[in-house]
């Protein structure tokens, strides 16, 4: 028996290919990559990025469940797996072909690199995003996709999607975290509750829910709940501010509180002015008090609205529209 072990083994290290069966071991290596690109496409056009939130398991089982983006991820991902025998089966019989050829060679070295990259890549990113953004709070997920992954070394990428549990950031990192991500395609961010913080007049910020934040290109669209009692949490005491009305994006609201004894109310208009997000009162004063809002020079705002989700409790749809340049 171990005779007849070596020699099959030296049979194995001695075989050769001829360039017509190596040509069989490239298009076979050519079908696999194929395969994992619509795969991969699948998952794109799909929005099945997410559909299994843990690697390599899925929902922590070595199945998917039964339902559509689960399957298509963990498709995608069990491709992974023939794809990366049939790259190295090509760059390790490269070596066994006959005329041998060095260039060819280092060309099927790129195969197993580049699937390597392609999975460990975006692992890497994912744990990077990972890691910024939980400096604000509870991070529940993070997905980023890159084809090729390699792009990612210079800050691309196809997508980023981050989902969390609750956040407390300042406005402006808010604006910040959007331009750093200016060189992916589509990033969704969301939290179930975030407090917006730094905000002026508002000493502990104000808190929504349901936070959806979606950059496409350069396009921004961010929408939120805020319930009346959440609005009046965030103002300082004997003040009060209720919304009116929205159009034109912009946002009507009818401001009042007591100051030295005396009760007073405003109606003050939300609106956009060059970029910013500022307030002021209506009527007569209106061009000469205004409070810039929000204001950033990557985040340009170019609308506001405000719709009514619920009644009891009363609560609002918060939108806002821009671009990052």
């Amino acid at each position: 028996m171990p005779g007849s072990l070596t020699r099959t083994w030296r049979g194995a290290k001695d075989a050769t290919l001829t360039p017509r069966q190596y040509a069989i071991v490239a298009y076979v290596a050519l079908g696999a990559l194929t395969l994992i690109v619509m795969s991969g496409a699948a998952v794109r056009l799909t929005g099945s990025g997410l559909g299994c939130p843990t690697w390599p398991k899925c929902y922590g089982k070595v199945y998917p469940p039964l339902n559509t983006h689960a399957v298509i991820e963990f498709s995608n991902r069990m491709i992974t797996v023939p794809v990366s025998i049939a790259a190295i089966a090509a760059f390790a019989l490269a070596f066994k072909r006959r005329p041998y050829r060095r260039e060819l060679m280092r060309l099927s070295a790129l195969l197993p690199l580049g699937v390597l990259a392609q999975a460990v890549l975006p692992t890497l990113a994912a744990h990077r995003v990972r890691g910024r953004v939980a400096r604000y709070g509870t991070v529940k997920s993070v997905s980023v996709k890159a084809f090729p992954a390699i792009e990612l070394l210079w800050g691309k990428a196809d997508s980023v999607e981050v989902h969390a549990d609750s956040l407390s950031v300042p406005s402006s990192e808010i604006a910040k975290l959007l331009w750093e991500s200016h060189g992916v395609t589509d990033v969704t961010m969301s939290a179930q509750a975030a407090t917006l913080t730094s905000i002026p007049s508002l000493a502990n910020g104000i808190t929504v829910s349901d936070l959806h934040t979606e950059k496409r290109g350069s396009a921004i669209v961010a929408s939120a709940n805020l319930t009346q009692r959440q609005l009046d949490e965030a103002l300082p005491s004997g003040f009060r501010i209720e919304p009116v009305g929205s159009g034109d994006g912009q946002i009507e609201a009818r401001a009042s509180g007591g100051l030295f004894g005396l009760q007073a109310s405003i109606d003050a208009v939300v609106r956009v002015s060059e970029g910013r997000l500022v307030t002021e009162p209506k009527g007569l004063f209106g061009g000469f008090v205004k409070v810039t809002l929000f204001s950033d020079p990557h985040l340009r705002v170019q609308s506001v609205g405000l719709s009514i989700e619920r009644s009891d409790p009363l609560t609002y749809g918060l939108t806002l529209r821009g671009s990052i340049g």
